[in-house]
């Protein structure tokens, strides 16, 4: 199973939770240390606000790479189901650019 293909199955893995809020640690360990997302220093991003910088976003209008996503505010950092949602589209996102990167490399 190649890397690509194991990131692919962690993120079914992601999209089968079904609790209302989700804690987002292990999310977020896996999104830096597999796919090379960087979360941005907190001094950028105020509340419940947490900025990450991945190069699948690079454009004109996004020249840094930057997305964001709302946490709860709770001891542990934690996230709704609806913006799971959205950070698995992010999440699809960077494979897809990923596995072009990986195309053209090979």
């Amino acid at each position: 199973m190649s890397k690509i293909d194991e990131n692919r199955a962690k993120l079914e893995e992601i999209k089968q939770l079904r609790k209302g809020e989700i804690p987002l640690g292990p999310i977020e360990k896996w999104m830096i240390q597999e796919l090379e997302v960087e979360r941005l220093p907190s001094k950028k991003t105020k509340g419940s606000i947490i900025k990450y910088r991945h190069k699948a976003f690079e454009n004109p209008d996004n020249v840094e790479g930057n997305f964001v996503i709302h946490k709860l505010h709770k001891k542990r950092e934690m996230i709704r189901l609806q913006n799971l949602h959205y950070l698995v589209q992010r999440i699809e996102t960077i494979l897809n650019y990923m596995e072009q990167e990986e195309r053209s490399e090979g």
